[in-house]
């Protein structure tokens, strides 16, 4: 019998464990507590163990591993790598906590409501219930720092990317695109649909934790005034020296 997964090579002190390749909430909530799990077990030379739709990738340092008496680091950590696929039991995502985020569905922020409104033939109000009602699981952090891909998207709101890119995003922007939802943390180009923005940052260097989100993260949007928005914004408007 064929095993589930594989596991290869990303260079020469990173190794990848996946197992399929769709979209699918059970498989990522198991390669999150893989993730949480082989960084709980102190491993010898494990530098850090990253989560993402349907695989777990693991950095290592070769010299403690062999310090420790291990000639094949490769090999030590593949063993970890297993033991972590086998042991990592999730929990109920349902029993974790939701975040709840603040978002302004309302002009100026919802960029693309015309857009969005066409593709999927709803009223604006639906479209932001749909957005709205739904507990989304943070599947990864990528593409720009701290940048949460959630999903699943109701289907009706499986929109496609945008034909050309926009070239400059704000920062706390809302997007949904190919059955996903997230946020844009800092300014950046996009191609995203734009529903609106949140006032929370979602990332800041200066802390100790910068990004707002993990993956594994239970997520839920409720919609707030375009003056609730100004406000919230203005209560986390760094201290101006």
């Amino acid at each position: 019998m064929s095993k589930e997964y594989e596991i290869f090579s990303l260079g020469d002190h990173s190794l990848t464990l996946q197992t399929g390749d769709k979209i699918s909430l059970p498989v990522n909530a198991k390669m999150v507590t893989m993730a949480e799990w082989l960084r709980q077990q102190h491993i010898t030379g494990l530098q850090d163990a990253v989560p993402s739709y349907n695989s777990v990738t693991i950095i290592y340092d070769v010299y403690p591993i062999r310090k420790s008496g291990a000639q094949d680091a490769a090999a030590f950590m593949r063993e970890r790598l297993e033991d972590a696929w086998e042991k990592a039991i999730p929990a109920q995502r349902t029993a974790l906590p939701v975040n709840r985020l603040p978002v302004c569905y309302e002009e100026p922020y919802c960029l693309d409501k015309q857009e969005v409104m066409q593709a999927t033939a709803l009223h604006w109000e639906e479209i932001v219930q749909l957005h709205s009602e739904r507990v989304y699981q943070v599947f990864l952090l990528g593409f720009l720092p701290g940048f949460p891909y959630m999903g699943v998207l109701p289907d009706v709101l499986k929109v496609a990317r945008k034909e050309t890119p926009r070239q400059q995003v704000p920062a706390g922007s809302v997007g949904i695109a190919a059955g996903q939802t997230g946020i844009y943390p800092v300014s950046s180009p996009g191609g995203w649909c734009i529903l609106g923005c949140t006032p929370v940052p979602m990332f800041d260097p200066s802390l100790d934790h910068p990004t707002y989100f993990a993956a594994g993260d239970q997520v839920q949007f409720y919609p707030i005034s375009a003056e609730e928005f100004r406000t919230i914004k203005e209560k986390h408007r760094p201290d101006e020296h």
